[in-house]
């Protein structure tokens, strides 16, 4: 029977994380994107422009890919942050339901004045990770 070294037990250590944190960062490009999408294309038919968009079969289908691009960009910037204080306790897929539900919900709460959206969206993805953290530290009935 082979057995592990303590070089070897930190490098599989490190390199489950590396993965966990790649893995992560992924799901908050996905999730970031798929928000951006979302949010935009509702506060393109809430605003009602129809204009057309050269290239583009709707104004809805260039205001989703217009919110995917820089709804990823910014979940590829905050997730790095997010991981080593929230994500990594509560675990990745958690993270990504909870966080994508508070995000739109912050985003179209912010829809109420649209200079809002982004930082409200923000906002929300860190207070769910807070939540869902602090919830799963303390299960209900044991705080």
């Amino acid at each position: 029977m082979l057995t592990m070294t303590r070089g070897q037990k930190l490098i599989q250590a490190v390199a489950r994380e590396s993965l966990r944190f790649v893995i992560s960062w992924l799901l908050g490009i996905l999730g970031g994107g798929l928000c951006g999408a979302v949010l935009a294309t509702v506060f393109c038919l809430l605003e009602g422009d129809s204009t057309p968009v050269e290239g583009f079969s709707s104004p809805y289908v260039y205001s989703a890919v217009l919110g995917l691009i820089f709804g990823a960009i910014v979940g590829a910037i905050v997730t790095p942050p997010a991981y080593p204080l929230h994500i990594r306790k509560i675990g990745g897929g958690k993270a990504f339901r909870v966080a994508t539900i508070w995000t739109l919900a912050g985003g179209l709460l912010g829809m109420l004045c649209p200079l809002l959206i982004v930082p409200l969206s923000i906002f929300s993805f860190f207070a769910a990770l807070v939540c869902t953290a602090d919830a799963s530290r303390h299960p209900a009935g044991m705080a």
